[in-house]
């Protein structure tokens, strides 16, 4: 069974991981919310707020999940991140 986004050893890690990454910060600015906001919503530190949209590490599947509820509640299509997830996928059912 495939992991919900590449390990750090598959070729599309660095595409991907830098799709996401661009993405996530795009919908908080979009949002015009902080960090700090996010991450209240999300039951996470601002720290890892800063770790994701840095692309220093990636959020698990149900902190995805919570970013993409997140993000619908405000109105705000969340395609742009789940949909690198599901790219992804995809290609690994693929397989």
């Amino acid at each position: 069974m495939s992991s919900t986004f590449p390990t750090k050893n598959e070729p599309s890690y660095e595409k991907r991981a830098s799709q996401f990454v661009r993405r996530l910060r795009y919908l908080r600015d979009k949002q015009g919310v902080t960090q700090a906001d996010v991450s209240s919503v999300l039951g996470v530190t601002k720290s890892t707020i800063s770790l994701w949209e840095n692309g220093d590490t990636i959020p698990d599947a149900k902190s995805i999940a919570a970013l993409a509820d997140y993000y619908t509640r405000q109105g705000i299509d969340p395609t742009p991140i789940v949909g690198v997830i599901e790219e992804h996928c995809e290609t690994c059912c693929e397989e």
